[in-house]
């Protein structure tokens, strides 16, 4: 990550600007920047940002082992991910996926949702099932 641009193998990723997300949540409003990001293979990915100036915008170069796979968040500025070595996430072996991720299992709203999982108030039932594309 460069000034929060992806790069893959030293080459940047093309990243276009689209209109801001806004995710309210317990009457508080979170301003996001997205992007829609363009991956060597083609693929699209839809990304999140606080702005280019956050923690992990700025880091090393990462040499992927065999074997291995990098994770990173599409909330980037808001995710725990194989850049953050505090995270716990690091790199992940390949006999660690068992599957591709096809809906939604579980949704729960905000960061202190996890203290609260208890609460049906907390739950994001029109989640729940919703295909991941």
């Amino acid at each position: 990550m460069k000034s929060g641009i992806l790069a893959i193998n030293g080459h940047p990723v093309e990243r276009v600007r689209l209109n801001a997300y806004l995710f309210s949540e317990d009457a508080r409003t979170t301003t996001y920047q997205q992007y829609m990001e363009t991956l060597p293979d083609g693929r699209r990915n839809l990304v999140l940002e606080f702005g280019d100036d956050q923690p992990l915008d700025n880091t090393i170069e990462f040499t992927v082992p065999p074997g291995t796979f990098f994770m990173m968040g599409d909330n980037r500025d808001d995710s725990a991910d194989s850049r953050d070595s505090t995270s716990g996430v690091g790199f992940v072996p390949r006999d660690r996926l068992i599957g591709k991720a096809a809906f939604i299992y579980f949704s729960i709203a905000g960061q202190s949702a996890a203290r609260n999982a208890s609460l049906p108030s907390r739950v994001r039932w029109n989640r729940i099932g919703l295909p991941l594309s």
